[in-house]
């Protein structure tokens, strides 16, 4: 239940923090009202998520997935698109979450039913699977 959790209190952060822009300055009683249950949601499921996933682990995939979600929720929403430069961070972020879970002893120690045998992978591996994320820029 950890990843279940996990993901509504990234979705409810996403959502809040998308909402904080619209709600001007909490000046707007709708989107503010989105904004604070938004986040007691997100923060609430987060603690829920403490209980069976690392505090580390646990917040480098919220505020990671958090940053690509809100970043391409802005661009469709509010038209902000991000530049290049952005982007490769965001990539970098990914990748790094795709790190943790391929690498990671804590994750698989937390949770052995998703990870009942430890996986070897090679650079190769790695490689390709950062290409997917970043597309073939490199």
């Amino acid at each position: 239940m950890g990843y279940v959790y996990l993901a509504i209190a990234i979705v409810s952060e996403v959502i809040a923090t998308t909402s904080l822009k619209a709600s001007d300055g909490f000046s707007h009683p709708i989107p503010s009202t989105i904004v604070i249950v938004g986040y007691s949601a997100s923060f609430y499921f987060l603690a829920l998520v403490l209980n069976t996933i690392p505090v580390g682990i646990a917040y480098a995939i919220w505020a990671g997935l958090g940053i690509v979600l809100v970043a391409a929720l802005g661009s469709i929403v509010y038209r902000q698109v991000p530049d290049l430069p952005a982007l490769l961070g965001m990539g970098l972020i990914i990748s790094g979450v795709i790190v943790i879970h391929l690498f990671s002893k804590t994750v698989e120690a937390v949770c052995p039913r998703l990870y009942p045998m430890r996986m070897t992978v090679s650079p190769v591996q790695v490689y390709l699977a950062t290409r997917m994320v970043w597309g073939v820029a490199f």
